[in-house]
């Protein structure tokens, strides 16, 4: 197990985390919006980002809420020969809040001014390292750029290969939240995000566990 976002932990328990539409960040605002949700993997700020990331429901809307999965393995493979050779090799610089990142909330871009940890350079192609194959791997938000393009160009980039050739519907799934599922999923070769197609007045609250994990490749 690895240590949360110190921000957000279960009260006595600091290697669980918390996920709920109730937070706000210092700004009395929602800290977690529709706005904010992006396809990721999770902390590619990390030296050593988690293996596994596992989620149990606590309280859940009536309907809605999902949570949607991406197998960038599949998408990886099914990739045109000549994107597969632009992106083999390309290496992604990360920070706990990239500078042209669409998340606007205010207390993590104020967190990454104080931030002293590196800022570990992956590989936008992952090797996983048990059977050998590669996936897409990549957090928008903690992406800076990729080595040999701005921000900007860097956003741009990871923006048309999401939409136009990773989350389409052969390669992902929607888990319909019911109170006692656990969901866990490899890091390595999956992409993940929150959905927000809820009443927001109903509580939407998960409890979050890492693994961590090993040094990208």
């Amino acid at each position: 197990m690895e240590d949360q976002n110190r921000r957000y932990l279960a009260e006595g328990v600091p290697l669980v985390s918390v996920l709920s539409n109730r937070f706000k960040n210092s700004q009395g605002s929602q800290a977690k919006t529709a706005q904010s949700s992006s396809w990721h993997t999770d902390h590619t700020n990390q030296v050593l980002p988690p293996n596994y990331t596992s989620l149990y429901p606590v309280e859940l809307p009536d309907r809605g809420g999902g949570t949607s999965l991406c197998n960038t393995r599949a998408a990886y493979e099914a990739l045109p020969e000549d994107l597969k050779r632009k992106i083999t090799g390309m290496k992604t610089v990360n920070l706990l809040a990239g500078s042209a990142t669409k998340n606007r909330n205010p207390d993590t871009l104020e967190d990454q001014k104080n931030y002293k940890a590196p800022s570990p350079i992956h590989p936008l192609v992952r090797t996983h390292p048990v059977n050998g194959s590669k996936a897409v791997w990549f957090h928008p938000n903690k992406t800076e750029n990729i080595v040999g393009m701005s921000p900007e160009e860097s956003q741009e980039f990871l923006r048309d290969l999401t939409y136009t050739h990773l989350v389409k519907p052969e390669f992902t799934y929607v888990h319909q939240w019911k109170l006692g599922d656990m969901l866990i999923w490899d890091n390595r070769s999956a992409l993940h995000k929150a959905g927000f197609d809820y009443d927001p007045n109903q509580h939407r609250m998960l409890y979050r566990t890492l693994v961590r994990g090993d040094k990208p490749f």
